[in-house]
């Protein structure tokens, strides 16, 4: 897969972008036919992206990745752990949900086309947990974790027939069809 602009040099070593880097680098190495856009902006003042990506005969998805530990309580809240704790963080899931509302706003208006976007949370240095998994889902949003047979998760995304106008799981949302 073509990915624009290449992964900077100068971030390789950084251990705040080790998992965009190891993305960055699946995606690069993916069989799938496609184009990925990394850190992407619709918007000048919308949210960047840190992958927008085009795989051919599957669809279009934007991906939010997210490295180190993570974890999500009973109420919602999300932490990461850091520096010998863990702290509050934004949920990835509403950062990848304003990402993906954007793009059919802005491509509908330049183009006149309705555009169909799967929301993706990729976790690369962590194991499935099920809270996640659960939290996302709630939100129609795919999740990723690990590295494992990760281009082959892709397939399981496909966009579903146009006649039936529903997401992944079935659930009729109207933020996934514009």
């Amino acid at each position: 897969m073509d990915i624009q602009p290449k992964f900077p040099a100068g971030r390789v070593g950084m251990p705040t972008r080790r998992a965009e880097h190891t993305i960055c680098q699946l995606l690069a190495d993916s069989p799938i036919p496609g184009r990925a856009l990394y850190e992407a902006r619709i918007l000048p003042q919308g949210r960047h992206m840190d992958f927008a990506v085009w795989a051919e005969d599957i669809g279009r998805f934007v991906v939010e990745v997210k490295g180190g530990a993570r974890c999500i309580d009973g109420h919602g809240e999300w932490s990461v752990f850091a520096n010998g704790g863990w702290r509050r963080k934004e949920s990835p899931v509403s950062q990848v949900w304003e990402a993906v509302m954007s793009v059919p706003r802005v491509i509908e208006r330049r183009l006149g086309r309705q555009v169909y976007i799967i929301a993706v949370v990729a976790f690369p240095d962590m194991e499935v947990d099920q809270g996640i998994v659960d939290a996302a889902a709630q939100q129609s949003v795919e999740t990723l974790f690990g590295t494992d047979r990760w281009a082959q998760r892709w397939w399981t995304w496909r966009r579903p027939a146009a006649s039936s106008g529903r997401p992944p799981g079935g659930r009729s949302r109207r933020r996934w069809r514009w």
